[in-house]
């Protein structure tokens, strides 16, 4: 068909002039969508942006005691029990415990002269050839290794009011001096000595006790031992 030079060009101008094919331009359309959007897009992040203001507040007021966000005050933490036990004090409370639990050996039947090849091999380094505390190894350690001619020890390690008794020191052979809260410097013998190897060891040690232990003898007999709330001031036994 041929078309008359009438007709427009359009084949839709003549529907959209009748308003049967109603036009509307896209570009505004897409304009007021693309408007849309960016309204909700704002409208989200800036509740984001209020949300994370707001936990910012919450966390301030945290910090500085203030409360929560409404305002609320928070208790103040409680302050520290008046007379509360220090972690020293805690570790020789249980220390304490461990002097309570009853003794299953004998330790007074050790062999001197074996013991003091095992001192020599084994303790020798630190409480020196007299057993005096001057070995080598000694001027490295603070507190200072036992002087055992002094014949004076420190730890009450069964409980009965003493110190220097064969179970006291059979007991810190085993158990190291921090396990009745002394020094961490000595470690603990008990995975290493059998129980005779131990009596040994307490008899050789017990032997070297010099002229200043007899004349000290009574009073280190009857001294009591360190209490929960003051340290041992030497490192071993």
């Amino acid at each position: 068909m041929f078309r008359s030079e009438a007709e427009p060009a359009d084949p839709y101008a003549t529907r959209r002039a009748r308003g049967r094919f109603p036009g509307r331009p896209l570009a505004p359309r897409l304009a007021l969508l693309s408007l849309c959007a960016a309204g909700t897009i704002g409208l989200a992040c800036s509740g984001e942006r209020e949300g994370e203001s707001e936990r910012s507040v919450e966390a301030a007021r945290a910090v500085e005691g203030r409360g929560d966000i409404d305002g609320t005050a928070r208790p103040a933490p409680a302050a520290p029990t008046e007379g509360a036990l220090t972690p020293a004090e805690i570790a020789h409370g249980t220390a304490a415990k461990l002097a309570l639990v009853p003794e299953q050996h004998d330790w007074t039947k050790g062999d001197p002269e074996r013991g003091k090849a095992l001192y020599r091999l084994y303790c020798l380094v630190c409480h020196g050839e007299d057993g005096e505390g001057d070995g080598v190894g000694a001027a490295t350690l603070n507190p200072k290794p036992r002087d055992f001619t002094s014949g004076s020890f420190s730890f009450d390690a069964n409980a009965d009011g003493k110190t220097g008794s064969a179970v006291d020191i059979a007991r810190v052979i085993r158990e190291s001096p921090s396990a009745f809260g002394g020094s961490k410097a000595m470690p603990a013998w008990g995975g290493t000595f059998s129980v005779e190897q131990v009596a040994d060891l307490v008899a050789y040690v017990r032997s070297l006790a010099g002229p200043r232990a007899a004349s000290s003898s009574s009073q280190t007999s009857s001294s009591p031992g360190p209490s929960s709330r003051e340290a041992p001031s030497e490192a071993v036994m």
